[in-house]
């Protein structure tokens, strides 16, 4: 009797002590993506693509950032054909610009909060809801372009475990993770700056719709 109490202790113990490490890896992965909303930096990704089949593709993703609005660039080449694209966000909401190979200019999509509500908190608080419903565990961490990654297992979000690094700063340092489909996509920082003194986070064409989100 005496046995089986030890045990049934022992193992409550241990499972307290797992559950208390992955509240502690979700606390630290909450803050340290909620850092990002203070941090002005420019940083440029390798991105690998890899499909079920093992086709792979290349491309280059730059992402600057001043505060809560942030400028992400990156351009596509598959099949012959080449899919430039920019996405900004802000408190004031989210814009889409996208051109081809047979376009001058980019074509942007604004969308926007009907109550005038800064879109970027709203989308940080979803995004926490999110977590609160992942298995997160930390692993051991990354050092990329001069930048030091905590990084963390999560799953829960459909597909295969990923793995997500970030700066102290809330600064992506790497990234895996494959879909259900077997695409599986790898991001690795290989250049940052936090010098953005002359970098444009505008839009850089012509707004071609606009949508008010609820």
């Amino acid at each position: 009797m005496k046995k089986i109490i030890f045990f049934a202790l022992f193992s409550l113990i241990i499972l307290l002590a797992c559950k208390s490490s992955e509240e502690k890896a979700k606390d630290e992965y909450k803050s340290l993506t909620k850092s990002a909303d203070s941090a002005s930096y420019v940083a440029k990704y390798d991105v690998t693509i890899t499909t079920n089949n093992g086709m792979k593709a290349s491309t280059e993703l730059i992402t600057a950032r001043r505060e809560k609005t942030s400028k992400t660039i990156t351009s596509i080449n598959a099949g012959g054909h080449t899919l430039s694209q920019t996405t900004i966000v802000s408190p004031e909401g989210m814009t889409v610009c996208g051109k081809n190979e047979t376009m001058t200019d980019f074509e942007c999509y604004s969308s926007t909060m009907q109550d005038k509500s800064d879109f970027t908190e709203r989308a940080r608080k979803l995004n926490e809801v999110i977590i609160d419903k992942l298995k997160i565990t930390k692993k051991e961490s990354r050092t990329l372009a001069g930048q030091e990654g905590s990084c963390f297992i999560i799953t829960g979000v459909g597909g295969e475990p990923s793995e997500h690094c970030y700066s102290k700063d809330g600064v992506i340092v790497y990234n895996k993770q494959k879909d259900k489909r077997g695409i599986e996509t790898e991001m690795q920082l290989k250049e940052f700056s936090k010098d953005i003194i002359n970098v444009d986070l505008g839009v850089p064409g012509k707004i071609v719709s606009k949508i008010e989100m609820k």
